[in-house]
């Protein structure tokens, strides 16, 4: 609501208006009339294929601008499909797949995106981020790595193994929302991009070094050069910030 104030003085036979105009917070609207202004925030479930499945917390506020975090895990069905498509494809050979496969043993996926709903009234959204991918934690025989580096097997070594990868990746998604039962549940589909820009491998224990030198060099040639991925992303969640009836399924 607007109120508008017109006041006359007379001075010296003149007469001066001033004009005095207040805006009334109380119920007014911060932006045009139709445009959503509240905050949401939820949690999901979600997987992002083949990349992880992982718990989401997101939040958006005015002008639909978008935060979420994720974190979450790489499953071991996730990594074998990936490895059999490479594989099939030429990209490397069986030994170093199942090199790939036996540093997996535990994992970490930790995503944070920032984006924008530019329609108000429209589940449609963009988003780019960050990914940090902790992979270790398992163990492995001097055999695979014999495997892999085709080296003669040295007269001692260790009888098992551990690696730790980290890697840094950018991601960006497409995707839509919708809210319903009182915008109380959410869904959510999106099509996206993840891409390793750095990774950083290590072998313990270290010797003999021209061997695990030469895994730890492979691993991460493998990270950097082939985990490029397209993302299929599926979600489903609740809205804390719900509450509205709707007639028919919509964003609002």
């Amino acid at each position: 609501m607007r109120v508008i104030l017109l006041t006359v003085v007379r001075h010296n036979g003149w007469t001066r208006s001033w004009v005095v105009g207040l805006l009334v917070l109380a119920g007014a609207p911060a932006v045009r009339a139709g445009e959503e202004t509240e905050w949401r925030y939820g949690l999901e479930a979600v997987t992002d294929l083949p990349l992880d499945v992982a718990a989401r917390f997101w939040v958006e506020g005015p002008f639909r601008l978008h935060l979420d975090t994720s974190m979450g895990w790489l499953p071991t069905a996730y990594v074998e499909a990936a490895n059999a498509a490479l594989v099939a494809a030429d990209a490397f050979d069986q030994a170093t797949a199942d090199l790939v496969a036996g540093s997996l043993g535990s994992s970490m996926v930790w995503r944070t995106h920032f984006g924008w709903r530019p329609v108000d009234g429209c589940g449609f959204y963009f988003t780019a981020g960050y990914g940090l991918v902790v992979l270790g934690g398992t163990t492995t025989t001097i055999d695979a790595f014999i495997a892999v580096t085709h080296q003669e097997r040295p007269p001692w070594n260790s009888a098992q193994y551990g690696t730790m990868s980290v890697l840094h990746m950018v991601d960006a998604e497409l995707g839509w929302y919708w809210l319903l039962w009182e915008e109380r549940i959410s869904l959510r589909v999106a099509l996206g991009f993840a891409g390793t820009v750095w990774s950083s491998t290590s072998v313990s224990p270290t010797a003999p070094s021209e061997i695990t030198g030469e895994i730890a060099a492979r691993l991460d040639e493998v990270y950097r050069t082939y985990l490029f991925l397209p993302v299929l992303s599926l979600a489903a969640g609740w809205n804390f910030a719900g509450g509205k009836r709707e007639e028919h399924v919509h964003w609002q």
